[in-house]
């Protein structure tokens, strides 16, 4: 895995695999994923990024510590209709929660189909994100200690 930008904002010096937990966000757009992997950060969770493919994988070898997946709708390589498809026929993926994100509207249609636990307009409000990941990111038992960034 080559870690992009985002996924190196760690201010601890620790691997950010090695902190939990984590919430993968799934987007083709580097810009997007750099800057919402900060406001993740700024929620109290550990931004993973990736694409598409990527993004599968990574949830695949981590799964333990994904605390909530936040996937982009259209992506090239593989779809937010793809992602969640793959993600609910292993039975260790299927009870990691995941928002969809989209700038469009959805249908009704396509959220049965998705099953997502949120949706979310992209571009999203920060403090609208971060209410999210608060609300549905599912409880991570704690393997590794967290650590708190001390104020001078």
């Amino acid at each position: 895995m080559n870690p992009r930008r985002s996924q190196r904002v760690n201010i601890h010096g620790a691997d950010p695999i090695e902190q939990a937990p984590v919430v993968l966000l799934v987007d083709d757009e580097v810009a997007v994923r750099d800057v919402l992997s900060w406001v993740i950060q700024g929620a109290g969770y550990t931004p993973i990024t990736a694409a598409g493919p990527e993004g599968f994988e990574i949830l695949g070898r981590h799964a333990e510590q994904v605390a909530l997946v936040i996937l982009d709708l259209s992506m090239h390589g593989m779809d937010g209709f793809r992602f969640p498809e793959l993600q609910r026929a292993q039975p260790r993926l299927a009870d990691i929660r995941t928002t969809i994100m989209s700038g469009r509207p959805l249908l009704q249609e396509e959220k049965t189909l998705l099953q997502a636990h949120e949706y979310i307009w992209k571009p999203a409000r920060i403090s609208e994100l971060r209410s999210l990941i608060t609300e549905h990111a599912r409880p991570i038992p704690a393997t590794h200690p967290r650590r708190v960034a001390q104020s001078a």
